[in-house]
């Protein structure tokens, strides 16, 4: 299967993984909700480079993702709950008062977000692949690869300043808030490495790294304060004050991993600044006014009854244009 080259051809290619998992998305299989998932993330970061995407669309995915992540959430700590299970079997108490209230939870959110999914993704699909006309032609005052590249720059410096407010010291809301800046940079540069504007894809695996573990502090995080809300009987009040403590323990070995593995992340950001700033585009306006006024002229000569032509000719070929159409994915 080619690699996608362009913003289009990245979100198409999403896409259609997007609809191969749906049928075991509706059967709530945990694989495909967290692989779906996953596809909407990257989907979304890249479609903002896609100029003539309908907002349609966009609110479409943003819609998907959140019933996915709902359910998603819940599955990722009944799965830290069986494996705290196994580390802690004495446990076992606790842990299946937390997991017959998870268990419930999840069954309601499987069942809204199979209901919240109705819709095909291959609506969606088309809507990308038919495109606007209009903003299809503004596109030639752009350039998605300089757009790009700026992107990649600002969210590294988000990422730093994440980094740097989420210090070794564990602090659930600032870690928090760290995952969410990687996250949104690792999916952004998996775009710009498809497209050949990023050619350190090693980038991707230390933020990977990094996101799981912010990852992985944030559901101990949560389960340690569901434990905390919960009613358990007084003959498990022992392995429930047992259950925190292993919490506690988890909590603070994956803190110290993350500490460690700061200057990583930093490290990966400088390498993106640096990969994407040695042949930045300019913006699209020189290219445009190349091939804006022929096309203008055209359009006005051709009356308001015909329809904007897409397909531009360049009058001499040996002159050099820019990157002209770079927003037409």
């Amino acid at each position: 299967m080619p690699q996608p080259s362009n913003p289009r051809q990245f979100v198409l290619t999403h896409l259609h993984q997007l609809q191969s998992f749906w049928p075991a998305v509706h059967d709530a299989d945990v694989e495909s909700v967290h692989d779906a998932r996953v596809a909407t993330r990257r989907i979304r970061a890249a479609l903002p480079f896609v100029f003539d995407a309908p907002e349609a669309a966009a609110k479409e995915l943003r819609r998907v993702g959140r019933a996915l992540g709902r359910v998603r959430e819940l599955d990722a700590t009944d799965a830290l709950l069986t494996s705290l299970e196994q580390k802690a079997p004495d446990t076992a108490p606790a842990i299946n008062v937390l997991r017959h209230d998870l268990h419930e939870r999840l069954n309601r959110e499987r069942r809204r977000m199979i209901k919240a999914l109705e819709r095909h993704p291959r609506a969606i699909i088309r809507a990308i692949e038919r495109g606007d006309r209009l903003a299809r032609f503004s596109s030639i005052w752009r350039s998605w690869r300089h757009e790009l590249r700026e992107h990649v720059r600002s969210r590294a410096a988000n990422v730093r300043e994440a980094i740097e407010r989420a210090t070794a010291v564990y602090m659930p809301n600032r870690s928090h808030a760290a995952r969410i800046e990687i996250k949104k940079l690792r999916y952004t540069a998996e775009l710009a490495v498809a497209a050949g504007l990023l050619r350190n894809a090693d980038v991707l695996d230390q933020f990977k790294k990094v996101q799981n573990r912010l990852g992985m502090l944030h559901d101990l995080h949560v389960l340690s304060v569901a434990l905390a809300e919960s009613k358990v009987p007084e003959h498990a009040s022992a392995q429930s004050l047992a259950l925190a403590s292993v919490i506690a323990a988890e909590l603070a070995r994956v803190q110290s991993k993350y500490a460690r593995s700061r200057a990583d992340v930093l490290a990966a950001c400088d390498a993106c600044v640096r990969d994407t700033g040695r042949a930045a585009d300019a913006p699209g306006w020189a290219a445009a006014a190349i091939v804006a006024v022929p096309v203008l002229t055209a359009w006005y000569l051709g009356g308001p009854g015909e329809e904007l032509s897409t397909q531009v000719r360049i009058p001499d070929p040996k002159v050099p244009v820019p990157d002209a159409t770079s927003g037409v994915a």
